[in-house]
């Protein structure tokens, strides 16, 4: 009977054990999991701080570069001597914290409705935040930036509008993250990269060559080709392309490509950069000495105003001072005869229209004409145009001439009947004739580009 009390006993003992030794994993398990959550929220916030600040360097890196109050290469100087070390910035950050540094920061950041961000601060002010420790949330975070390997072997420097941004985040326990990201510039003025861009389909019809280095074509829509185009690169459209009898360019006729972002054709933003204003009353503005010309029967050096058709032209052999041109109307260029090249550049705030013996050469930024409405480009043989030639709205081309550089039409919604569709096919802008367009690339214009950003081309997490 002793025995069995025994033996119960020591089954009892043993249970109690088990019971303890589940009982204590089951705590283990549940401090380690607390502390595993526990680590993942501090991440968590580790990570949304070096994200918000990674975005704040790129807006400020773009707004410094684009007005210039900051240049990269200064950047560049100033950051040389930094470390990216991460336990460097923690360090500092728990330093200036205990010292008291971010106090009014943290009771600002937790007033309801009050904002400190800045932007893009220079150096100096208060809330700089590059290769300054800044407070930020519940942590802190620290951003160097440095030269990539951009092949000119100076690191302050910078040969490739690319940088690397270093971002460190640091909470008051010690948790950090670490990332490096490469960053790209992109101007904030449109350079094309095809000779012909269309934001809608394309006929191409008749023979017109498309040459040079960027001797393509691109649609936002479809391409139609009833002649026999030419190409020196390709043609591209983000719908389907009937290719008919043309030749096959050297990289293909592909369909199905992604759309690009065509910048907006707006004559009035550019009405501040001409020299002449044709007015819409049929008198002409010098505005560098605010003169009002009133032509007359007899025109002003061949511009000649039409109330009826509510038109500037510029016919004959005439040629007019050199500038730019602000029409608030139509405008329509010819040429006979042997007519020297006009230097000049057109903005008009409806159609612009050419015919015969033209030679036009742009004093714009890299842009001859900019319409509010359509283009009607067309030439006799001889006639020649350079630098962007730009539609609100669409382009059609006709007749022998060259273009060195580039059509691009926005194709907004018709409001102008200058160019118009066939019955059988319906695009968008039409080109055909025996024009030659060529285009090397690297055109700069007076458009706003539309992906103007200093964007993130990569990210690494170091720690």
């Amino acid at each position: 009977m002793k025995r069995n009390r025994g033996s119960a006993l020591i089954v009892a003992l043993v249970v109690v054990i088990i019971a303890v030794g589940i009982g204590g994993a089951f705590l283990a398990d549940t401090v380690f999991r607390t502390k595993m959550q526990n680590y993942a929220v501090e991440s968590d916030v580790a990570q949304m701080i070096v994200d918000a600040a990674l975005e704040k360097v790129r807006r400020a890196l773009w707004v410094y570069k684009t007005n210039g109050t900051y240049p990269w290469d200064q950047i560049l100087a100033a950051h040389a001597s930094l470390s990216t070390n991460a336990d460097e910035h923690l360090a500092d950050y728990v330093a200036k914290r205990e010292a008291g540094q971010f106090q009014y920061y943290y009771y600002m950041y937790y007033q309801p409705g009050v904002n400190t961000a800045n932007e893009a601060p220079l150096p100096g002010d208060t809330n700089h935040f590059l290769g300054v420790t800044q407070p930020f949330a519940e942590g802190g975070f620290y951003c160097v930036v440095k030269d990539n390997d951009d092949g000119d072997g100076n690191t302050v420097v910078d040969a490739d509008n690319q940088v690397l941004v270093y971002v460190t985040a640091s909470l008051p326990d010690g948790t950090q993250r670490q990332i490096v990201a490469m960053v790209q510039y992109s101007s904030p003025t449109y350079t094309p990269d095809d000779a012909i861009i269309v934001d809608g389909s394309i006929l191409f019809n008749g023979t017109p060559n498309v040459t040079g280095a960027k001797g393509s074509a691109h649609a936002n829509g479809d391409i139609t080709m009833s002649g026999n185009p030419s190409f020196s690169v390709s043609a591209n459209a983000t719908g389907v392309i009937n290719e008919g009898t043309a030749p096959v360019p050297p990289q293909g006729f592909n369909e199905g490509v992604a759309a690009i972002v065509v910048p907006d054709v707006e004559p009035a933003t550019y009405k501040s950069m001409a020299d002449y204003v044709l007015q819409a009353d049929g008198t002409i503005k010098v505005v560098s000495t605010g003169q009002i010309i009133t032509p007359g029967g007899q025109g002003w050096n061949g511009w000649k105003w039409s109330a009826a058709g509510m038109e500037w032209s510029l016919s004959g052999n005439s040629v007019p001072p050199s500038g730019t041109y602000y029409a608030e109307s139509n405008v329509k260029i010819s040429g006979s005869g042997n007519v020297p090249s006009r230097t000049m550049s057109v903005v008009a705030e409806k159609c612009i229209e050419t015919t015969g013996n033209v030679m036009l050469t742009p004093v714009l930024t890299g842009t001859l004409f900019l319409a509010g409405g359509d283009i009607k480009l067309g030439g006799t043989a001889g006639a020649s145009f350079m630098g962007l030639v730009a539609a609100k709205e669409q382009i059609k081309t006709m007749g022998t001439f060259t273009h060195q550089g580039v059509l691009l039409a926005k194709n907004a919604q018709d409001t102008y009947s200058l160019v118009s569709a066939g019955s059988s096919i319906d695009p968008d802008s039409q080109f055909g004739g025996t024009m030659t367009v060529n285009y090397e690339g690297g055109l700069q214009t007076v458009l706003v580009n539309p992906t103007s950003a200093v964007a993130v081309k990569n990210v690494r997490k170091l720690k």
